[in-house]
């Protein structure tokens, strides 16, 4: 993810950082955490930066931030992310994001 992605964007680097941390493989995550993405909305701002949004849901699951740390449950959420991405090289890399909650 961090490849395609600003050196700067600083919420991809803590999104990533998570993932790394927390995931399936290490048992970190259990459930229903795979993120569904519906469809993107783009509009090309006057910078050449394309920026947009997307809802993204979420199921029931629970994470540990270590193998040793207590288990925290998330229930089910809808959230919308807002991204920005910037032309570079000829593709587009993720400038910024974040996620609001609905």
């Amino acid at each position: 993810m961090l490849a395609e992605s600003d050196p700067g964007c600083r919420r991809c680097r803590l999104y990533a950082d998570f993932v790394v941390r927390t995931n399936a493989r290490n048992n970190g995550l259990v459930g229903d955490y795979r993120e569904r993405i519906g469809e993107p909305k783009l509009k090309l701002g006057t910078t050449g930066r394309l920026g947009g949004s997307v809802t993204v849901a979420v199921g029931a699951y629970s994470s540990k931030a270590t193998g040793d740390s207590e288990a925290v449950s998330h229930r089910p959420e809808t959230f919308v992310r807002q991204f920005a991405l910037s032309p570079v090289a000829g593709r587009w890399i993720m400038y910024e994001m974040k996620l609001i909650r609905q």
